[in-house]
């Protein structure tokens, strides 16, 4: 399962037999995925209450966060400290949350294609690298995100 949120893409590619589960759509973009061939594979949740995220993480093999327009970036902290890879354009803070944690987490701003390329990439590892990358996302989000420095 693949959770993207805030998301407009105006193409995706999923990986074979994978789900893709969207959080905080907008009209345009459902749209737009109802003439898509995945959409079938699509669960639209709409918006979801924060604090029912990390549940969401937690069941979610990759998460995407293709915003623009992103702040200091909660949710990709919380998708980390879940132990998911957390896939955002190289725009706003998102550069300055992920690339201290992995550079491949970013893909370049308005590429559309990128984020769903590096969950496949992400997906295709053993699942003993994958474990080892969560384990690593996680124990980065939480030395480097604690409440005192991010206050």
């Amino acid at each position: 399962m693949v959770i993207a949120r805030k998301s407009n893409p105006r193409q995706i590619l999923l990986p074979l037999r994978s789900r893709l589960l969207i959080v905080d759509h907008d009209p345009e973009f459902r749209r737009f995925l109802v003439t898509s061939y995945v959409y079938p594979r699509v669960r639209m949740l709409g918006f979801v209450p924060g604090d029912h995220l990390p549940s969401l993480y937690l069941f979610a093999s990759a998460v995407i966060y293709p915003s623009l327009y992103e702040g200091f970036g909660l949710s990709l902290i919380e998708a980390l400290a879940c132990g998911r890879p957390a896939f955002a354009f190289d725009a706003g803070a998102t550069g300055e949350v992920l690339r201290p944690v992995d550079p491949l987490l970013l893909v370049p701003a308005r590429d559309t294609a990128a984020p769903f390329a590096r969950v496949t990439d992400f997906l295709s590892l053993p699942p003993e690298e994958r474990t080892a990358r969560g384990q690593h996302y996680r124990e980065a989000a939480l030395s480097r995100y604690t409440l005192t420095k991010s206050a």
